[in-house]
This record gives C-alpha cells, sequence and structure tokens, in this order.
C-alpha cells in the first residue's frame, strides 16, 4: 500500500524499466470519469497494432517533440514488437518503436535480429514528454499505460536525442 490508500502492482521492485509501475488509487467519492475493459488475454499485445492516446508534447518523427503544445488530446497507432524483458516475466512491459518506414529505424527489428515491420505509415505514433499514464487500446479494451521513451543512439535514432523521434523505443505497462 501507499501513501492515501493507493495499492502499487505486486510486480513493482522499484524500477520503472521492469514494468509494472503502475498502482490503484482509492477516492474518496465518485467523480465522473469514463472506464474502459481491459485485456485479459494474456497472449494479447505483441505484433498487435494498437492505438495510443495522450496529452503530451507534439511534434513530427523527423524533428522529435516540441517544448510546446500540452493538453492536446493526440491519438495515433503503433505496434507491440515484443516485451521488455527477454524472459517475459509478468510484469515485463510492452516494447515498441517510433518506425519512419526505413529498416534503419526498425530499432527493435535491427536490435533481435529479426526485422518485423516498418511501421504503420502516417498514423504510426511515439509518445513523448506528458504522456507518460495515458491509455493504449487494443480494439475496444485497455492493455497498456505509457511509462518510458528510451534511445539505443547511433544508428538507430534518427537524430541521436531522446525526442520522440523516428528510431526511439517506448514502453507501456500491462494492465
Amino acid at each position: 500500500d501507499l501513501a492515501g490508500g493507493a495499492i502499487a502492482s505486486e510486480c513493482w521492485d522499484g524500477n520503472f524499466r521492469h514494468g509494472a509501475d503502475v498502482a490503484l488509487l482509492r477516492l474518496p467519492s465518485a467523480v465522473p470519469a469514463t472506464s474502459y475493459d481491459i485485456v485479459r488475454d494474456l497472449n494479447a499485445g505483441v505484433g498487435d497494432v494498437v492505438q495510443m492516446a495522450g496529452y503530451g508534447r507534439s511534434g513530427i518523427g523527423t524533428e522529435g517533440d516540441v517544448p510546446i503544445a500540452f493538453g492536446t488530446l493526440r491519438i495515433g497507432n503503433n505496434k507491440y514488437d515484443t516485451r521488455w524483458s527477454a524472459t517475459d516475466v509478468t510484469g515485463s512491459p510492452f516494447a515498441f518503436d517510433f518506425d519512419s518506414g526505413a529498416q534503419a529505424q526498425d530499432t527493435i527489428g535491427n536490435l533481435i535480429g529479426a526485422l518485423r515491420d516498418l511501421g504503420t505509415g502516417v498514423s504510426e505514433v511515439m509518445i513523448a514528454p506528458g504522456d507518460s499514464g495515458g491509455p493504449t487500446f487494443l480494439g475496444s479494451l485497455l492493455i497498456g499505460v505509457h511509462s518510458f521513451g528510451a534511445s539505443f543512439g547511433n544508428p538507430f535514432d534518427l537524430d541521436q536525442d531522446l525526442n520522440a523521434s523516428f528510431g526511439e523505443v517506448g514502453g507501456d505497462v500491462r494492465v
């Protein structure tokens, strides 16, 4: 249990890169909110095209995010390429890369030695600062929550800067 009645995931070990950095909050009274059912199939996710949403920074893949424009809902697609942990243990976050359509920015495919995809085209998105905690949907069901972004640098990251540009990698905690 955390302060204020929050309950952390039983898989949380203090390191967000291990996943499970999600908690349930108990509010003192009801609030008007939309709720979504969650994906309960443990085999779902990897290889699936998902829809990501967030209110963080905006930008384009060739230039990365810009330090303005928080607060506007943005939605787009990406594909869960793999799970972050090679052991695929409970709590391992989904990993996805920001594909430009070029083989060089298929970062996860290049890293694991199996080119998987070159992206979803103009609907391809990447999470950016301010998107953490936002939802990812598989169809109408909630499957993940945005957790982190990472860069593996040259030769994958288009501009060698962690800024949501083509070639970067993101992680979602599985719900």
